[in-house]
């Protein structure tokens, strides 16, 4: 047999042999390696301490760690969560009171936003920290309903902006038992006697804001595209930055 046959032979072998028996392997000590991680709390929950401490810029600290396991699904349920200022440990830039998230873990892995479940109760930030208005958000969750007004799976957020009344709600997909963004997403915010209503629409580059009515008490624009996010850009000519910004719908409308 030639020398060429014979490396054919053997590339062969180790792609429809050899290569599948390695994956399996790594893949067992992986799911080994996680399923020990889980009996560990406290190593576990100094590591999403870290975790959140260098995604967020600020000192991350949890409470309590009432569950975290990874397979099947990563299912985290923590408390008293806040975010530190990293040069005065005394300022609070955010504090959260409970979360629980529960995600498909080859979802999470492959960066796919579905969940099975979602629940952020009694958040709070001062103006100017996260956003430039403060706000508080009672609970964050999603919810599944059967008419007769509306049918369908939401997610809602209820709390204050500016120190005015709240109320957000986006349309989200269901499948089987668990949840995703739309690509185009029909949305509704209340902020005060403010109202905006459209379609969250995300494209390659830019994020849209498609057929916007925004109302202040009972005056109504009409309806209008525009676009929100643009190169990683955020774009403040639009109902819904000058509202994030203001917290105030009357400086808002036209």
């Amino acid at each position: 047999m030639s020398d060429k046959k014979l490396r054919h032979k053997k590339l062969l072998k180790f792609l429809f042999i050899k290569f599948p028996l390695i994956i399996v392997a790594l893949g067992l000590l992986f799911y080994m390696a996680l399923r020990m991680a889980e009996r560990y709390p406290v190593p576990l929950r100094e590591g999403l301490e870290e975790y959140i401490t260098g995604m967020s810029g600020a000192r991350a600290s949890i409470g309590t760690l009432e569950k975290f396991s990874f397979v099947p699904k990563i299912n985290i349920d923590f408390g008293d969560i806040t975010l530190h200022r990293m040069n005065n440990a005394a300022e609070i830039d955010l504090s959260i009171e409970h979360v629980k998230v529960i995600i498909p873990f080859w979802s999470a892995l492959l960066g796919q936003n579905r969940f099975q479940e979602l629940l952020i109760e009694n958040v709070k930030s001062e103006e100017g920290v996260l956003l430039p208005q403060a706000f508080t958000f009672e609970k964050i969750t999603i919810t599944d309903r059967e008419g007769p007004d509306q049918y369908g799976s939401f997610l809602m957020a209820e709390g204050t902006y500016n120190k005015k009344v709240l109320y957000f709600e986006a349309k989200l997909n269901k499948d089987e038992q668990y949840y995703t963004m739309l690509k185009n997403t029909p949305f509704s915010l209340n902020v005060g006697d403010a109202k905006l209503n459209g379609n969250l629409e995300r494209n390659l580059r830019t994020v849209d804001l498609k057929d916007a009515i925004f109302s202040v008490g009972d005056n109504k624009s009409t309806q209008a595209d525009y676009v929100l996010v643009k190169s990683s850009e955020y774009i403040k000519n639009n109902p819904l930055a000058c509202l994030i910004i203001n917290g105030d719908g009357a400086k808002c409308a036209k």
